[in-house]
């Protein structure tokens, strides 16, 4: 099961965000920036990984609601979720206990002066 910590709508905590690599290739959030990650990513979208790039002529926005990024949402209910999916998401408890990072670490909030 993944719970996805880029879809957490929690008001109160920092939720993973998308992210952009240096090519203008948005990915869902920053655990598909390694080389393997992506090139999992990739190998599921195949030549339609172009349609989630800036350089398409998208908007963040509509990469969002895409075709393609449905199709990796999809991934998460069957038996062979992305791998880093899995390594970031499969446990339910960051997202339900607000004292955990999405890391499952303690959060800390601290001022800058």
């Amino acid at each position: 099961m993944i719970y996805p910590k880029c879809k957490n709508t929690s008001q109160t905590r920092m939720n993973n965000v998308m992210a952009c690599r240096q090519d203008g290739t948005i990915i869902p959030c920053c655990f598909f920036g390694s080389n393997r990650a992506f090139k999992d990513l990739a190998d599921l979208l195949g030549d339609d990984i172009k349609n989630i790039n800036l350089k398409s002529g998208k908007t963040i926005d509509e990469i969002n609601r895409s075709v393609e990024f449905q199709r990796i949402e999809a991934t998460w209910n069957t038996d062979n979720p992305l791998p880093a999916c899995v390594a970031a998401c499969s446990s339910k408890e960051h997202i339900e206990n607000e004292e955990l990072s999405n890391t499952g670490t303690e959060t800390t909030i601290r001022e800058i002066i």
